[in-house]
């Protein structure tokens, strides 16, 4: 995305969903339309 400040990593809610149990930590930045999608997206970003 070109939303995402280097070294940032953002993530849909369905590789959010994917990583449970993987000890990775998420955190909710919104919704956001993508190109090429019709509809917005919950978008997250892995915390560090």
């Amino acid at each position: 995305m070109t939303e995402a400040p280097p070294g940032s990593i953002f993530v849909s809610r369905t590789v959010k969903d994917l990583a449970v149990g993987s000890g990775l930590r998420f955190a909710h930045i919104g919704s956001r339309n993508l190109k090429g999608i019709p509809e917005s997206w919950e978008i997250y970003v892995v915390e560090r």
